[in-house]
């Protein structure tokens, strides 16, 4: 495997560096659309590529002058980037022997009571979900900020009173009600030590749920956890759930209007019953938005259009645009990010409204909000990715359900996610492998839509 890597790696350099042959490009390309191990080293190469190039730009880096041969340029990236990624190796090494360490400490000293981590795995580091709306909610303060909008990362949600609706980034919704803390392990992971959570999963996602007893997994379903001092319950209300119970791995499958109750102190006791809606406070669904007074969409334009951020075009892939159906359409292909100027202040009731399609799937399909042109997670901006098989930190799956290639329309509360004044509103069609993304956006609009 580790030969099998470095003639991946070098293949993979030389494609960055442009030095490949033709032959190997073909290979490494379709490599690409069916090995994710192929795949995952090319976007961790392809970031470092992109890192050393912002660096060299902003003279981070010292890089040669002008005078000095391309070929001395490529040499020292290509030094740099197996430097690299010799240190991701070694890296791996040393946590590897970390987690040696770890289980010999866990053998002898016993298991420990399962708590929500305070940091979580760097791949599924950064935000993992965000607050949407609450009613009548009063917290105790934890390392999470429980402002509306704010992005919550790993660690501990401790609800006094009151309901709370949270959306994760894997596209799951839930409803915390009070009292009840939650731990956030993660974009599709939590666990839940005292209260009520309801989670609405999607097809794409399997949300796990792990309490003292029980880790619940939720995909394309409707379920409830009630956690107290005398039980534990999982109540399904659509789709299926599958339970397994930590004390002894015995696994159960719950369907639609299907209970479990776990009690006993000493040994636990299970009991299966009809799902109890009434014990939980409503059905989540998706929020139906109404539009106050007609908005007119906005129009595209070639001279407001432009490149966003190093994104655009990246390793020299066709970025094209074409604007249509009397500037109400865009249709972005290649590697293409664009940016028009919109200055607009958004708030919680702050709406966008369009339809989309694809018949390309790339890697990331989605829109957002800047105030400058450059995308940065450090500063916050978040994507909305509405399609594509790349999943990153910092890149929102709440809405990433497209499926097919007809058209579709979409109403987001982009306000619940990203507040204050925003000068650029950008759209992407992103595939640094192959160049061959495609996104439609039309009929575009904003409009403010009060929730209450």
């Amino acid at each position: 495997m580790t030969n099998q890597n470095d003639e991946i790696i070098r293949m993979v350099s030389e494609f960055i560096d442009e030095t490949i042959s033709n032959e190997e490009r073909t290979k490494l390309v379709s490599l690409l659309k069916t090995d994710v191990n192929v795949r995952n080293i090319y976007l961790d190469m392809a970031q470092t590529d992109s890192i050393m190039s912002w660096c060299a730009t902003t003279n981070l880096i010292e890089v040669p002058s002008q005078e000095a041969p391309i070929t001395k340029t490529k040499s020292a990236s290509s030094s740099l980037r197996r430097q690299l990624i010799t240190l991701r190796f070694s890296l791996a090494g040393t946590l590897l022997l970390c987690g040696f360490l770890l289980v010999a400490l866990y053998l002898k000293g016993g298991a420990t009571t399962v708590i929500a981590a305070e940091r979580i795995a760097p791949s599924e580091g950064g935000t993992v979900a965000v607050i949407t709306h609450t009613e009548n909610a009063e917290w105790i303060k934890t390392n999470l900020s429980t402002t509306l909008g704010n992005p919550l990362h790993s660690g501990w949600l401790k609800l006094k009173k009151g309901r709370a609706y949270i959306d994760f980034l894997d596209g799951t919704k839930v409803l915390l009600e009070g009292p009840a803390e939650l731990g956030l392990n993660g974009n599709s992971h939590t666990f839940l030590r005292s209260g009520k959570l309801t989670v609405l999963s999607s097809e794409k996602t399997k949300f796990t749920v792990e309490t003292e007893r029980l880790k619940v997994i939720s995909s394309n379903a409707q379920t409830g956890v009630l956690v107290t001092k005398e039980s534990e319950e999982v109540h399904t209300f659509s789709g299926e759930t599958k339970v397994r119970l930590t004390q002894n791995n015995r696994q159960l499958q719950l369907t639609a209007t299907e209970a479990l109750v776990v009690s006993g102190k000493e040994k636990a006791v299970l009991t299966t019953q009809k799902a109890e809606r009434e014990k939980f406070h409503s059905v989540l669904e998706e929020e139906t938005v109404k539009q106050q007074e007609e908005v007119k969409p906005l129009l595209f334009d070639s001279s407001n259009m432009l490149p966003y951020g190093y994104q655009d075009g990246q390793y020299d892939l066709p970025a094209k645009m074409d604007i249509m159906d009397n500037q109400t359409t865009v249709r972005l292909s290649g590697n293409c990010w664009k940016m028009m100027e919109v200055n607009r202040t958004l708030t919680e009731d702050t709406v966008i409204e369009f339809e989309y399609r694809t018949s390309h799937e790339g890697q990331i399909h989605g829109f957002g909000f800047d105030s400058d042109d450059h995308y940065s997670i450090s500063k916050g901006d978040i994507i909305f990715q509405i399609h594509g098989y790349e999943v990153r930190p910092g890149i929102g799956q709440q809405f990433n359900n497209y499926d097919g290639t007809e058209w579709r329309k979409y109403r987001i509360r982009v306000g619940r996610y990203v507040s204050g004044h925003r000068r650029y509103l950008f759209f992407a069609a992103d595939d640094d492998v192959t160049g061959k993304a495609e996104s439609f956006f039309r009929n575009v609009k904003l409009f403010e839509a009060p929730s209450h």
